[in-house]
């Protein structure tokens, strides 16, 4: 479970007299636990909590001219994405699509292709533990479907 593992860092980042790490992990765990007030159990919230943190910092980066800021900023997202699986990027998704690119080409719409990219990409993110974007897979969905 995510929010013990950000335990288990605090502590360790405590003991290790890591302060701007061990704050930004409490930062980290507090909106973890808020968002999975009524299901603990749940991972998935808990790293769109993460997700959502990270997204914060980088529109924070956007809007401000302090060098010092935007390194702080930098600093939380890395250690944020510590605990976020990664995305597959456009070139795997594109190998691993190919699989289906068929079913995908002979689809009678638009809405029905990405419904088997995503579904063959969800099916592949569980084996493997990456999160897959959407953006991307509709992308590939329009790049098969012009071949």
């Amino acid at each position: 479970m995510l929010a013990e593992k950000l335990r288990t860092e605090i502590r360790k980042a405590t003991l290790g007299k890591e302060d701007f790490r061990k704050m930004t992990l409490k930062t980290a765990l507090g909106e973890v636990e808020r968002q999975n007030f009524k299901d603990v159990s749940s991972d998935k919230n808990s790293q769109k909590a993460l997700k959502k943190l990270i997204e914060g910092n980088r529109e924070l980066i956007e809007q401000t001219d302090s060098s010092l800021v935007v390194s702080r900023l930098n600093q939380e997202i890395k250690i944020l994405s510590e605990f976020i699986p990664s995305d597959f990027d456009k070139d795997e998704m594109r190998m691993m699509l190919l699989e289906v690119s068929e079913t995908i080409k002979e689809a009678d719409n638009n809405g029905r292709a990405m419904g088997v990219a995503m579904k063959f990409m969800k099916e592949k993110s569980e084996e493997v533990g990456k999160t897959v974007n959407g953006n991307l897979v509709a992308d590939l969905v329009k790049e098969f479907r012009k071949e």
